[in-house]
């Protein structure tokens, strides 16, 4: 590694041309700065000034070194302004909620690159269910969160984010699909099978309260699907890996299929449903007047996702 003063000797003598005066606007002996000079040369394993010529001239090496030496003076520089901007900023709080359900698929996807960006952000995340974000958001323990739902609130702005589809999968050598050509069949080229002809199919279904619930349970109304043999399970993920089981029908968001990690998905096949689950950004207007952070937030999301169907 080389020092300041290394540089700093090196760049006076290239000045001076000369080792007493360098060594004069040093305020060091002459004698002194030529073994400094020569130590330095020998560590370099090259000679940085030609001494054969009057007066002396720093050499193609010594021109590098101070060439790099500068450079790395100004990286110095832009990183100690850069700590001390940071020094200086007080970290902005951003309270934000994200639904239980894709959670683990909407963080991974906005976080990392946002907090690169904004260092000083400090995000506190929950995940719940949509009906307690809301409530969270309304009584101003959050500050902003993804939602499934609109509702109306002094205060609060929503904006419409993206749509997740919804889909119904199978596994692919399921009774239901022999008559099928489901070799292609992948969570971006969804079967295409009318509901009405599963209506005697086992159906594996979620908390009634789940948005997701409601979803599927207004879509099989349309259809005239009625589902007597119900398995009841407490979360997507749960269902998921029943039907890797050969244990009935799901329904699931494509997000979570998409971006979710299931090392049997090359056996599994989504059927395209008429149905999707869109999704909002909700936020406190007065938090977002107030705070930078919560206002980057946003627009990485709006970013992320606007004009964007998963």
């Amino acid at each position: 590694m080389f020092s300041d003063k290394d540089f700093e000797y090196v760049r006076t003598l290239e000045k001076y041309k000369n080792f007493s005066k360098a060594a004069e606007a040093l305020y060091i002996a002459q004698p002194s700065l030529s073994r400094y000079i020569k130590t330095l040369e020998q560590k370099l394993g090259v000679t940085i000034f030609d001494r054969g010529k009057m007066p002396i001239e720093i050499t193609a090496a010594g021109k590098c070194f101070l060439s790099y030496g500068n450079k790395l003076k100004d990286v110095e520089e832009e990183m100690m302004a850069q700590i001390n901007k940071l020094k200086n900023t007080s970290y902005e709080k951003v309270r934000f909620g994200v639904p239980n359900v894709i959670g683990d698929y909407i963080l991974p996807r906005i976080l990392p690159k946002f907090l690169r960006d904004n260092p000083a952000a400090n995000i506190k995340n929950s995940m719940c269910g949509t009906p307690e974000l809301i409530e969270m958001l309304r009584s101003k323990r959050l500050d902003l969160i993804i939602c499934a739902e609109t509702f109306q609130h002094k205060g609060i702005a929503i904006e419409y984010i993206t749509k997740d589809p919804i889909v119904l999968i199978a596994k692919k050598d399921h009774p239901i699909l022999k008559n099928y050509d489901t070799s292609k069949c992948d969570i971006e080229n969804p079967l295409d099978i009318e509901l009405r002809q599963l209506k005697n199919e086992r159906f594996i279904k979620y908390d009634p309260n789940f948005i997701l619930s409601k979803l599927v349970d207004d879509l099989l109304i349309r259809e005239g699907v009625q589902t007597e043999n119900v398995i009841m399970l407490p979360s997507v993920q749960s269902s998921i890996r029943m039907v890797f089981q050969g244990m009935g029908l799901a329904f699931a968001m494509k997000s979570i299929l998409k971006y979710g990690s299931y090392k049997d998905s090359d056996i599994m096949c989504p059927i395209r449903v008429n149905a999707d689950m869109k999704l909002y950004a909700a936020y406190n207007k007065m938090a977002y007047e107030k705070n930078e952070s919560l206002r980057n937030l946003v627009k990485y999301i709006k970013d992320e996702y606007m004009n964007e169907d998963l």
